[in-house]
Parts: structure tokens; C-alpha cells; sequence
């Protein structure tokens, strides 16, 4: 016995769903991993800030290089609203945290999640251009 045409398309639906799922990462995570940075950076913990970055990012940069990073992005646009909503977009195999910062600065720290759920990135974009 053939097993249906629609019995066929779901379960290749169901498998497609579940690999895109294991590549996309997890958002919830994403935006716990952007939470638990931003919180540490604020509470000047630049080692801890970085416990979720990927290897890349370790490299690149350093607990010193955060410290002044840091410092210089929130006098320029204050330091994230603990009350705003952190939208989640994903791109691809990445999954962006856009987390506003400070009210009225009209812009927002994107983090960015690979598969894995490691911090591959952030950087401040436009809140209106924010992907």
C-alpha cells in the first residue's frame, strides 16, 4: 500500500520544520543570552559579558575592549530600557535579539545568535532599520 500524498508532505514538512529549527537556534535563548550580556555589561562585569560569545568573538574581543566599547556606547545612547521588549528576528541561521536602547536614542543593540545559540555579533543599528 502507497502511503498518501498528503501523509508524504507532512512528514518532509515535519523534517524540513525540525532541521530549520536545529540551524535557526533558539530564539528564547537568543534573547536570554542578549538579556544576561547587557546585564553584566551594565554591572561593569566585562568578563562575565562575554560567557555567551563564540569563540570568534572571544577573540575579537577582549573584557578591555568591552570595558571601553561599552563605555562609549552608552554615553552616546544611554544604556537599554530593562522594561522594553526584545523583538526577535531571525535571518538565516541567525537569530537577532534587537533590544532598544535607552528611550528616545532611536536606536537598538542587535545581538546576533548562531545555531548554536553562541553570540556571533551585536552592534547598534537604526530602530526603524533594524533587519
Amino acid at each position: 500500500m502507497k502511503p498518501s500524498i498528503g501523509l508524504v508532505f507532512g512528514t518532509v514538512l515535519a523534517l524540513l520544520m525540525t532541521v530549520h529549527a536545529a540551524h535557526a537556534g533558539d530564539a528564547t535563548v537568543c534573547k536570554l543570552h542578549a538579556r544576561d550580556m547587557l546585564t553584566a555589561l551594565d554591572a561593569g562585569r566585562f568578563i562575565d559579558a562575554t560567557e555567551h560569545f563564540d569563540a570568534a568573538m572571544r577573540q575579537r574581543v577582549t573584557p578591555d575592549q568591552l570595558r571601553d566599547l561599552w563605555a562609549s556606547l552608552s554615553a552616546a545612547y544611554g544604556t537599554p530600557d530593562p522594561a522594553a521588549a526584545v523583538e526577535i528576528q531571525h535571518q538565516g541561521n541567525y537569530i537577532n535579539a534587537i533590544v532598544p536602547m535607552a528611550t528616545g536614542s532611536g536606536v537598538a543593540l542587535q545581538v546576533t545568535c548562531r545555531a548554536d545559540d553562541a553570540i556571533a555579533g551585536f552592534h547598534i543599528v537604526p530602530l526603524a532599520a533594524a533587519p
